[in-house]
């Protein structure tokens, strides 16, 4: 079986990738740029890799003909957090299919960073100056990546799955990072009106400076809310489980240093 997979060289797609080439998947990635993918997939030479962008099907639709299943793992998300408006361009390039709703994803391979990812990397740096008052749900990539090819035997086309993970608190995420990284733990613990005020100036200074921020007010909002989601429906219709937070939090620093994140 052929397996399309947009965004290949991201969190979700690679690990994705790893597992349906263990599976006996044929596997061909798209991916936006030709210079990174080959620098991040060069561990799976036999991959097929085409260049194109959700914005313009018409560049990959031929190849994209002949596979049999479709994972698409470009969706457009992250603007949400962010300043300006970004609905159309959501429409445009996220699809109709099975959803798999997945809580901040921590694990190998995250190269670009995502958010999580460049928390962790500061974090293991010495540049995260304060852990928050708050957490959020924590899975792993490759539970993930379990989980959609699961649903691809599992599942009717069209159900939503959280796979949200466990629930774990930022001040122990912080911990546990410290004892990886052999690094201390911020002295200051901020509660969360103060995170709001935190959240506005960085976003304030990101527009005038004309940067990008993780810290915005659309992130700190769940994390200081305490949000916690139930996951027992993927787990009893997809046959998953959740690995210990410890085992993905070890394998993402050793990644991050074996490829040159932590200084």
């Amino acid at each position: 079986m052929k397996a399309f997979v947009t965004g290949g060289t991201g969190l979700l797609g690679s690990n994705l990738m790893r597992q349906l080439l263990t599976q006996g998947y044929g596997v061909l990635v798209l991916a936006r740029n030709l210079d990174k993918a080959p620098r991040v997939l060069r561990e799976y030479p036999g991959l097929e890799i085409i260049q194109g962008d959700m914005q313009d099907i018409s560049r990959f639709a031929h190849p994209f003909k002949g596979s049999d299943i479709l994972f698409h793992s470009a969706a457009y998300f992250r603007e949400s957090f962010g300043l300006r408006g970004h609905w159309s361009k959501l429409n445009a390039i996220n699809i109709d299919a099975t959803m798999i709703l997945p809580g901040a994803m921590f694990g190998p391979g995250d190269a670009a960073p995502t958010e999580a990812g460049q928390f962790v990397v500061d974090f293991l740096n010495g540049k995260v100056p304060f852990v928050m008052n708050g957490g959020f749900s924590v899975v792993d990539p490759r539970d993930v990546s379990g989980a959609r090819i699961s649903a691809t035997q599992l599942s009717q086309f069209g159900e939503r799955y959280l796979v949200a993970g466990r629930y774990h608190s930022e001040e122990a995420i912080g911990q546990l990072l410290a004892q990886l990284g052999n690094c201390p733990v911020p002295g200051v613990k901020l509660p969360g009106f103060a995170m709001h005020w935190v959240a506005k100036m960085v976003l304030l200074m990101a527009w005038l400076t004309r940067r990008k921020t993780v810290l915005t007010i659309n992130a700190v909002k769940p994390m200081v809310a305490d949000q916690q989601f139930d996951s027992s429906k993927a787990k009893n219709a997809l046959n998953i489980f959740f690995r210990p937070l410890a085992e993905s939090l070890k394998d993402r620093v050793a990644w991050y240093h074996q490829n040159g994140y932590v200084k």
